[in-house]
């Protein structure tokens, strides 16, 4: 087993490793080389660069595929409860680990790479599976799935701890029943920047809410956030606008919208329950402090 950093030169084994997951992991989706190459060396958020520094290293076997990865770094910026970034904090992140059972001493190794870097940087705080610091690849690759146990098991190992936990969604647009709304709801769309947009929600010209999404391809659209204005809640307005939203992208010829909700948001919960959004699993963050 040889140990190897991932850069652009050899970023296809990260690519074909990451696409392999596919089969057990529903959250991840087929996506172009370039577009994962950009988002697991450089990635951006809202315009800005995410990472100071960010690593990233494999196992590689014998038969030159990958068999247990990670990658970690020191992010730009830490994002407080009200959702600001502060720039002058300093936390790690570790944005992907995995490993199998079979290779349980190759993970081991490849996390103590990382806490030795954490150590040495003089950094107490570290994230792991955090949506703020994921790769955006068409979607959120962030939060781990919960199919996959034995990554839990070993965050919890090195000191990790459960830090948020997320509900995904999904709904077949294609076998939706058409809704014939007419309550005054309509969408202003923002320029799209490569797969993603946002929407302004207006109804009858007053603005009452936002949304963004990511086209993941021609027949899939993933909803990163969906939300009403505080002045208009209460009115059965955001029931409406998600309806909306549904029929406007079934619309579209889109056959099939995911999303993904915090657990604590109940409100949300029972609107996408109301409208036949059916969760598909969970997925966790985790968190380390010293």
């Amino acid at each position: 087993m040889e140990f190897v950093e991932i850069t652009k030169e050899n970023i296809q084994l990260a690519y074909n490793y990451f696409l392999s997951l596919k089969t057990t992991i529903p959250t991840i989706y087929s996506v172009s080389l370039p577009a994962f190459t950009d988002s697991f060396l450089n990635e951006y958020s809202e315009g800005e660069q995410m990472f100071k520094e960010l690593h990233a290293y494999a196992a590689i076997d014998t038969d030159n595929k990958i068999k247990s990865i990670i990658q970690y770094g020191i992010p730009n910026y830490e994002i407080n409860y009200d959702g600001e970034r502060i720039y002058s904090s300093r936390v790690g992140a570790i944005r992907w680990f995995d490993v199998t059972w079979l290779h349980e001493d190759v993970g081991k190794k490849l996390l103590d790479r990382a806490s030795t870097f954490f150590i040495e940087h003089g950094i107490s705080k570290v994230y792991a599976f955090s949506n703020d610091y994921a790769m955006s690849v068409y979607a959120y690759q962030g939060k781990l799935y919960q199919s996959e146990k034995k990554i839990h098991t070993f965050l919890r190992l090195y000191g990790f701890k459960r830090h948020t936990t997320s509900h995904f969604y999904t709904i077949s647009l294609k076998r939706m029943k058409p809704y014939m709304h007419n309550d005054g709801i309509n969408f202003e769309p923002d320029e799209r920047i490569q797969n993603r947009q946002f929407f302004t929600i207006k109804k009858h010209q007053t603005e009452i809410g936002g949304m963004e999404v990511y086209y993941i391809n021609s027949k899939t659209v993933y909803l990163s956030f969906f939300y009403i204005l505080d002045d208009y809640r209460g009115r059965s307005w955001g029931l409406q606008s998600l309806l909306a939203i549904l029929m406007m992208f079934k619309n579209l010829g889109y056959e099939r919208l995911d999303t993904d909700l915090n657990e604590d948001n109940s409100i949300a919960i029972k609107l996408y329950s109301r409208c036949k959004i059916g969760r598909i699993g969970k997925g966790y963050s985790y968190i380390k402090e010293n």
